[in-house]
């Protein structure tokens, strides 16, 4: 069982946020920096988006709303008359909604991957940076974040973000719905990466963007397309040589994933979902280079609701063609796709990803790094995001596909290593020996 993201704030430390959000908005607009408020409810944008380099089709999950029931301890009560929120001892009730980086939060966090984005055009009344983004439970201090004020005179309070990662912004500079303002973290009194999301209205109101029966703050939607209240959907497809590792709270999780494969290895068949929910079946399908099937299976949880759940098989393909296969997940009628590429094992040591670069690092044509121009289909392919260009994003999808157990300190984002002023052969090989030594089998460990 995931241990699903909460949040504290004391009545007295959101009392201080409050008075400075006051001060910083008549300053403002003493200074012609915020417009007087106008009439009207702005609609909210979705608050969060993957990285430009991140395929992933989903990346969060919810696990808590607004807690409408003003009572404690254990009284809950959600928008939608359920219990998805929680309230604490000495009186605290949940007054945001709480957004958890899904699959991968602390990886996620320290690789930079899931953005929080403004919900809506505003101006921005405050933001603090600078603080601790790996707290594991409540007391952990000041958070980071970003305040928007939207013409309505609504405000939008985007906590707990990544350490330096906050809007280059200033104060009294204004923004607009989707603009890039910060990085989901663990800071302040977090027990994970999440973001939480609390909105006041006009008159300095809390209120819940979401609409529902229960939601006694205010009567409709905040939401342009407000989402269900079980947004159930395949967040990531995942091939990898063994399971996910999930450490202690603040350790970064391992992703064993891989893109190439020999026929004597075993492969990992990872599926990712957010809001699973009992009887929702995903049909499963594992297609041959031909695309002919080999495996076609149904499955389902037994469980009547995860917020955040995974699922894997495992087996491999021996006496299988080589080449290009691809894994299909359809759920709710999402349908998603992994590729993978299957070798034959080439020098013993059963590691074919290995196998796979020596052979494009000596046989291959220097000039030729992507011969057929598919993307990632021959022996030698680096192409992988099919731009035309070897590019960062190419180089990155391949150190994810090689090493991703290696951590971000020992990549080096500058990778055009020879000045040429293009990423060409020799900074590959040059990639791949500052990671594996020098060039050889002897020198690379199976992932």
């Amino acid at each position: 069982m995931l241990n699903l993201p909460s949040d504290y704030m004391s009545a007295e430390t959101r009392a201080e946020i409050q008075a400075e959000l006051d001060v910083n908005r008549a300053l403002l607009r003493s200074q012609g920096k915020l417009e007087p408020v106008k009439s009207g409810i702005v609609t909210f944008d979705w608050p969060l988006a993957a990285a430009s380099w991140l395929d992933d089709p989903g990346v969060h999950g919810i696990s808590n709303f607004v807690d409408q029931d003003p009572a404690f301890p254990n009284q809950l009560l959600d928008y939608n008359c359920g219990a998805r929120s929680y309230d604490l001892s000495n009186g605290y009730n949940h007054r945001g909604i709480d957004f958890f980086t899904w699959p991968y939060g602390w990886k996620r966090m320290d690789e930079f991957g899931v953005e929080i984005v403004a919900i809506a055009d505003g101006t921005i009344l405050s933001k603090f940076d600078g603080n601790d983004d790996r707290s594991c439970g409540f007391g952990g201090g000041s958070w980071n974040a970003v305040y928007v004020e939207h013409s309505d005179g609504s405000i939008a309070w985007y906590g707990h973000m990544k350490n330096g990662s906050t809007t280059s912004k200033a104060i009294g500079e204004s923004v607009v719905a989707g603009e890039y303002l910060g990085i989901v973290g663990s800071s302040g009194s977090s027990t994970g990466p999440h973001l939480h999301l609390e909105v006041y209205d006009g008159q300095g109101q809390l209120i819940e963007p979401y609409a529902g029966a229960c939601n006694v703050m205010n009567a409709s939607s905040w939401w342009t397309q407000q989402r269900a209240y079980y947004d159930s959907a395949l967040n990531r497809l995942e091939i990898a040589s063994a399971p996910p590792d999930f450490p202690a709270c603040p350790q970064a999780e391992t992703s064993h994933e891989r893109r190439v494969f020999s026929t004597a290895e075993t492969m990992y068949y990872i599926a990712f979902y957010r809001d699973q929910l009992a009887g929702q079946n995903t049909n499963y399908k594992l297609y041959r280079p031909d695309n002919s099937v080999l495996y076609d299976w149904l499955h389902s949880s037994p469980e009547p609701h995860y917020a955040a759940s995974y699922w894997y098989w495992f087996w491999d393909l021996a006496g299988q063609p080589t080449g290009t296969w691809t894994w299909e997940a359809t759920y709710q009628g999402q349908t998603e796709q992994r590729q993978f590429e299957l070798v034959a094992p080439g020098n013993g040591d059963n590691d074919g990803f290995m196998d796979h670069l020596d052979n494009c690092m000596t046989v291959a044509n220097p000039s030729q790094l992507d011969s057929n121009g598919d993307g990632y289909g021959n022996a030698c392919d680096a192409d992988i995001n099919d731009d035309g260009i070897v590019n960062f994003a190419d180089l990155n999808q391949l150190k994810l596909a090689m090493f991703s157990a290696v951590g971000d300190a020992n990549w080096n984002p500058a990778a055009d290593f020879d000045g040429s002023g293009t990423i060409n052969f020799v900074d590959l090989l040059t990639m791949k020996t500052q990671f594996f030594g020098a060039p050889g089998p002897s020198a690379y460990a199976p992932l």
